[in-house]
């Protein structure tokens, strides 16, 4: 069955203790988050960063998860 724009889910994450794992200095995103975010890019859902991180942090991280929007 083929998706249509009305089947296209809006997807938010937050980053700490969400996708970011481990302490704090040491956090990182595993690679299990990653493909899952990039199977909902895929399926052509729309992602993106919700967060009151900083911008450079949003930055460094909505890039390590190739997503345009945060």
């Amino acid at each position: 069955m083929e998706e249509t724009r009305a089947d296209r889910r809006y997807v938010f994450f937050d980053i700490d203790g969400t996708l970011a794992v481990g302490t704090s200095g040491t956090q990182y995103i595993p690679d299990s988050a990653v493909e899952a975010i990039k199977g909902l890019r895929k399926a052509c859902h729309f992602t993106a960063i919700a967060t009151g991180r900083a911008t450079p942090w949003q930055r460094t991280t909505a890039g390590a998860l190739a997503l345009q929007t945060w």
